[in-house]
């Protein structure tokens, strides 16, 4: 008599191997959440009936992101301004696409700074020496003082090309940091492009 739920926080078309054809069309699921409306189609594209997806947005403890929010005050004046990516490597997160459109925008403004935070950061290195701009580039690696590093940042990118949800978008915003990301997945339902930030085609 246990209700069955399934939470899925990743977007993607659903394999067709039989476990999976139990685990996403089975009868005997009760529910299906999804973390956003793009992982909510991807469950109805699947053969999942709509009634059984309820999109249930992941949640933020707000206060966490206070002292950020209180320290942009002084952030927005201090120079250069920084570019960050907060994401642990994955060829989904667009890593490349970030240090290649940083390689781009120093031609125009050689006083930016880029930084990365997340795990197995360090692969990106040789990219950022190829694109010549590694002395431009901070690579953190995973960190615990997120909220600091948000702290001194002003503007945040999120490059995905693909997304279920992006909770350090919603952080940085949480922290009153623009975002820039890409239209893939669940970004846009976060970002309304022009007025809460910009939405730029993936790649």
């Amino acid at each position: 008599g246990v209700p069955r739920v399934v939470t899925l926080n990743v977007a993607f078309h659903l394999p067709s191997n039989p476990f999976n054809a139990w685990k996403y069309r089975s009868s005997r699921i009760t529910r299906y959440v999804a973390v956003s409306p793009a992982v909510s189609e991807e469950l109805e594209a699947g053969g999942v009936e709509a009634a059984r997806i309820t999109v249930i947005p992941p949640g933020l403890e707000v206060a966490t992101w206070e002292p950020a929010l209180r320290a942009r005050a002084s952030v927005k004046e201090k120079r250069p301004i920084v570019v960050s990516m907060v994401a642990h490597y994955s060829k989904f997160k667009g890593h490349e696409v970030f240090l290649e459109g940083a390689a781009r925008a120093l031609k125009q403004r050689p006083d930016l700074r880029f930084r990365m935070v997340g795990r197995d950061g360090e692969k990106l290195r040789p990219l950022a020496v190829r694109l010549g701009i590694a002395d431009k580039v901070d690579i953190l690696g995973e960190r615990r003082d997120v909220v600091e590093q948000l702290a001194s940042t002003h503007i945040l990118v999120v490059p995905s090309l693909s997304e279920s949800f992006s909770l350090s978008c919603v952080e940085a915003q949480a922290a009153g940091i623009p975002v820039a990301a890409s239209n893939v997945g669940g970004l846009p339902s976060i970002i309304e492009d022009g007025r809460s930030g910009l939405i730029f085609p993936p790649g």
